[in-house]
């Protein structure tokens, strides 16, 4: 009586297969998430080379509809900044964000040791009763093209309210 069975070539080419259809599984559900995060990791590195400064907040009005910026200069003393957001808040903490509309020169990136003053008056429609404070969200470019957001500059000043 003759037994047949699998060869051992044929047995070690289907341990392979079955390997490789494993790790292909396997990367399925890892892959996107090692991706994102050295994406993240990317724009980490890069929020930790800049340091943005607000040096001056000027607004006219009381609230409401008639509160607007004035002008805002901001300085960039280390690293480079694709763009910036501003972000000023009200005495209850909550935020408007602005985009770096206004600048001189027109919606340039800032450059190290560039005082970048902006001048666009943004209506601040959304935020309570004074005090105001205004700080600097720098921002890049992700990979498929979508805004990313550094943490705000640890540097806040008050903003002064102008005729």
């Amino acid at each position: 009586m003759e037994k047949r069975g699998l060869s051992s070539v044929v047995a070690t080419v289907l341990i392979v297969l079955l390997s490789l259809a494993a790790i292909a599984i396997v990367w399925g559900f890892i892959g996107p998430t090692i991706r994102e995060g050295s994406q993240r990791a990317s724009i980490a590195g890069k929020c930790l080379d800049i340091e943005l400064t607000p040096i001056r907040c000027e607004i006219n009005g009381t609230s409401g509809s008639d509160l607007k910026t004035e002008r805002i200069l901001i300085e960039l003393n280390r690293g480079k900044a694709e763009t910036m957001r501003l972000a000023i808040r009200d005495s209850e903490g909550k935020a408007q964000l602005f985009p770096q509309e206004g600048a001189d020169p027109l919606d340039a990136p800032a450059n190290i040791v560039e005082t970048v003053s902006i001048t666009n008056a943004y209506l601040l429609d959304n935020l309570g009763p004074g005090p105001y404070e205004l700080s600097a969200v720098a921002t890049f470019l992700g990979e498929k093209g979508e805004e990313e957001f550094c943490d705000e500059s640890p540097t806040k000043i008050d903003c002064t309210n102008v005729p």
